[in-house]
């Protein structure tokens, strides 16, 4: 099949294959160029691609600019004396405007062809050139938010371990050389980085570093972006919080939220069940839990034949007012989406009593492992788990103060510490102003 003429493939095959989006920090526009997407040559002529290709970047190389070259799973591999010729044939603007190229996860074949590419034909080209083994000491030249990074770039950091190297402070690699000595020297030396594990800075950290110490910087951006995705899009799905996709994707993911990087995040996976557990993981990960082991004395002496409206007074009282600002919030827009789940579950099978069951183990943790089991149970009374169910089927009354209009309003701006201030919260026993 000839596709040499048809521009319609052509866009798509560029589409996937460079994206002009971002800025470095001298001002420069940045080009990235994904490789693993480099289509069949049987089926793509490469000599009409390029054409195409140097048509659409003409104006944009008219000025200074750098090119991010992602070389991970590259699949067709165009021949050297191709590349060269290609090379010869370009105009100035993209030779001399070019003032970096960043070459990420340098292979062998890159290697090599670099080599032969700076002594055949341009010695001072070697000179443009930065090797970067991770996407860790590319964020040191170029900010995650200026830059596209696909989920499979992410999977192949994760699948080779790249993503567990931190580059040392003082020495960072600044060029390549010419020769391919040097060249493979200089991409493989362990000298510049160690392996540890990576820092969160969204999962595992206290909800104060997130939120402020009462609440003042909102719902974190995970949690938002979550439930927002969930109402808008998970009310019907079936088994939702109890299917999980593979563990590999959700460290992925959480790995993008812990950097800060907007390229990845829960609406643009568009996967449902991803959404819920990682809204599951975030709470289940927190250093301390919402509801704490001083407080299961007071989940045993819940009496739910009392009357609603009383029963929720006397819980405001006795237990959310005891724990800290955060956890009410965060608890109160986690129970805030399970109603609505519930409120679904002639379609979800959802039902109140099966969300208590996945969720309460989340919010208990004493280090008594038997003690938290039998609390998380959906019992008939007298666990956390019997007052997540009660909670859900009462929300109305339970947060009555609580803001009932879509997560829209809680969503984050760029940063994850952003978002709305807590409410006076009023609910009403002798006229009780409480402010949370």
């Amino acid at each position: 099949m000839d596709f040499n003429n048809n521009e319609i493939v052509f866009n798509n095959v560029y589409k996937n294959l460079i994206i002009t989006k971002g800025k470095d920090p001298k001002n420069r526009q940045i080009i990235s160029f994904y490789l693993s997407n480099l289509p069949d040559p049987l089926i793509v002529n490469y000599n009409s691609l390029v054409e195409f290709i140097v048509k659409n970047l003409r104006t944009i190389v008219k000025n200074d600019y750098v090119l991010v070259l992602f070389s991970s799973d590259m699949v067709y591999k165009p021949s050297w004396s191709w590349i060269i010729q290609m090379y010869n044939t370009l105009d100035r603007n993209f030779k001399k405007n070019l003032k970096v190229l960043y070459i990420v996860h340098p292979s062998f074949w890159s290697k090599v062809l670099v080599a032969t590419f700076t002594k055949i034909v341009s010695p001072k080209f070697g000179k443009k050139i930065k090797w970067i083994k991770c996407l860790n000491q590319l964020s040191r030249y170029i900010p995650y938010n200026e830059i596209t990074i696909p989920l499979k770039i992410y999977e192949y950091e994760r699948r080779h371990k790249l993503d567990k190297i931190v580059m040392s402070n003082q020495n960072i690699i600044e060029s390549s050389s010419s020769s391919s000595s040097d060249l493979s020297s200089t991409a493989d030396s362990k000298d510049d980085s160690q392996s540890i594990e990576n820092a969160g800075t969204v999962f595992g950290v206290p909800l104060e570093q997130l939120m402020g110490y009462e609440g003042e910087y909102g719902i974190p951006k995970i949690v938002s972006d979550a439930i927002e995705f969930l109402l808008e899009n998970g009310l019907k799905e079936e088994g939702l919080f109890r299917r999980s996709p593979s563990m590999h994707l959700i460290k992925t993911v959480k790995e993008a939220y812990n950097i800060g990087n907007a390229n990845i995040t829960i609406q643009s996976l568009n996967n449902i069940h991803l959404a819920a557990v990682i809204l599951k993981t975030f709470v289940r990960e927190l250093p301390d839990p919402i509801f704490p082991a001083e407080l299961y004395p007071q989940f045993k002496k819940i009496n739910y034949k009392t009357e609603p409206s009383e029963l929720a007074v006397e819980i405001n009282e006795k237990i959310l007012d005891k724990i800290p600002t955060n956890n009410r919030i965060l608890f109160a827009e986690i129970c805030r989406l399970l109603k609505e789940v519930h409120l679904n579950s002639e379609a979800n099978k959802m039902t109140a009593n099966n969300l208590a069951i996945v969720w309460a183990p989340n919010l208990v943790k004493s280090g008594k492992p038997l003690e938290d089991f039998e609390m998380a149970t959906v019992a008939p009374e007298g666990t956390v788990g019997s007052f997540v169910r009660w909670a859900i089927e009462n929300y109305d009354i339970l947060f009555a103060f609580h803001n009932s209009s879509s997560t829209s309003s809680l969503r984050m701006s760029n940063t994850i510490s952003e978002g709305i201030p807590p409410r006076n919260v009023i609910y009403r026993r002798n006229n009780i102003l409480k402010n949370w």
